[in-house]
């Protein structure tokens, strides 16, 4: 565990650290010094959570038995800018079958306790990176979503410039390559 290491001195527990408090917000949880003699014991890890999707640090996380599931989403640094609010599922083992709990509202994770395995999987809206060079206004690299094409991608290049020859133009993509 990360979450539950005891410092014993002398048969009784001096101090307890917590080093998500250090790796993930940044406080130092080291209070006590050792001596001689001390004894570090580190306690077995409880609940394991996965978080995968749009987070901004999609890992598996330790949480406490009393924690709920909006910890786990702050310890991944919470939603990326592609998280699909709409597609967030909690998938939790219930009787040895996996349950899958789809979440409305984020707010909802806030009342769930974690569990040993539980995983929770934030949807996200799906973009390519397309790069525009030559003569358009502004070249440089842009968003599409699914669905758009050439056009709106020189669009938000705003544009052709006066000395563009449109007919000229090549598009080169790596499926083309690979082809």
């Amino acid at each position: 565990s990360f979450r539950s290491i005891d410092l014993i001195r002398e048969g009784e527990i001096i101090d307890s650290v917590d080093l998500y408090d250090t790796f993930i917000f940044g406080k130092p949880s080291f209070g006590k010094r050792l001596r001689s003699g001390d004894i570090i014991h580190i306690n077995p890890s409880l609940n394991q959570v996965s978080v995968i999707g749009g987070v901004k640090r999609p890992n598996t996380y330790e949480l406490k038995e009393d924690e709920s599931l909006e910890i786990a989403i702050t310890f991944a640094n919470n939603l990326n800018s592609f998280a699909d609010l709409s597609k967030i599922r909690v998938f939790r083992v219930k009787q040895g079958e996996i349950e899958a709990i789809q979440i409305d509202n984020l707010t909802q994770l806030d009342s769930m306790i974690s569990k040993d395995f539980d995983s929770i999987v934030v949807g996200e809206y799906k973009y390519k990176k397309v790069s525009i060079e030559g003569a358009v206004e502004n070249p440089g690299d842009y968003l599409l979503k699914e669905g758009d094409g050439i056009t709106n991608a020189i669009k938000r290049a705003g544009g052709y410039t006066k000395e563009a020859y449109v007919f000229g133009s090549i598009l080169e993509n790596s499926a083309t390559r690979e082809i």
